[in-house]
């Protein structure tokens, strides 16, 4: 049975040492409206409690997370990073063409919603058009096109175009198209994002939140606080036009974070934990053979 108060009895079990001590959790949990990540309980205690004390996650920002939330149990976190790399395409698959030679094309990919602070980008980009600049926004993601209806008639002088359910091959297409991404969150919980790397691949200049496993794109990308005003943001989105002083370090992080590179380490990771199953094994034979 899998219900939530299930679940909900399940985490006040094996996180009954951090709940008693945080009052905050047990109030949140008697409204119904607790979001256990907030607490920094990540869950991962649960497969520590069924003897898996190895892990493998996807960034620094997640080992972090894990580590934090293991405290000072004894496991193992190896991080890994999302690959950098550009899908096959045999021909176009999404066009959008530049309506003006001095139009202004900024993007921002993946599932529009206030996470990803979508509503400060559109009034950014707003915020740019009464400068007398054209601006053209493409937000692609899952139902994009259905959220970008909500600005049409607000926006007046700002071009929005809406993409939903692209493949793979049309989000890439529609991502080389930009002059400037806006990849933002309002937090991180150690996840990464595969639209980044791909951007970098392209060598577009991306905006990032600094937060979370963003952080680790370093010089690749330009960082802008969490609670970045729209002013900053769209000064920042201006600067990004013509800043061609991030080349290299798109460079380096797209030849370091290679698909080659990352089946290497993910090799090494689970070598590592092979080679640790293997000494626990022998130990345990020890142990048997002595009793």
């Amino acid at each position: 049975n899998n219900s939530e108060a299930d679940f909900h009895d399940l985490v006040e079990k094996i996180y009954k040492d951090k709940i008693s001590s945080t009052p905050a959790i047990v109030r949140a949990m008697k409204n119904s409206n607790c979001y256990f990540e907030n607490f920094g309980i990540t869950g991962v205690r649960v497969f520590e409690r069924y003897g898996i004390t190895k892990f493998l996650v996807n960034s620094a920002a997640a080992r972090e997370i894990v580590l934090r939330d293991l405290s000072a149990r004894t496991a193992s976190v190896s991080g890994l990073f999302h690959p950098a790399f550009a899908p096959e395409i045999e021909k176009p698959t999404v066009t959008i063409s530049r309506q003006h030679a001095e139009e202004i094309i900024v993007g921002t990919f993946g599932i529009p919603n206030k996470e990803k602070q979508t509503e400060i980008i559109v009034s950014a980009c707003q915020l740019l058009t009464q400068t007398g600049r054209r601006v053209r926004l493409i937000v692609a993601g899952y139902r994009a096109d259905k959220y970008v209806r909500r600005f049409q008639s607000s926006t007046e002088n700002l071009v929005i175009e809406g993409f939903g359910d692209l493949t793979d091959a049309e989000l890439f297409c529609a991502m080389s198209t930009v002059d400037v991404a806006v990849q933002l969150r309002r937090r991180n919980l150690g996840e990464s994002s595969g639209v980044i790397p791909q951007l970098l691949v392209l060598g577009k200049n991306v905006i990032v939140s600094d937060v979370g496993s963003f952080a680790e794109y370093g010089a690749a990308v330009q960082s802008v606080l969490v609670d970045c005003s729209v002013e900053k943001l769209a000064a920042t989105i201006v600067d990004g036009l013509h800043d061609h002083s991030r080349k290299t370090s798109m460079e380096t992080y797209v030849t370091e974070h290679s698909t080659k590179n990352f089946r290497a380490s993910l090799v090494r990771a689970v070598d590592e934990i092979d080679q640790v199953k293997e000494v626990c094994q022998k130990k345990a034979e020890a142990l048997s053979t002595r009793c």
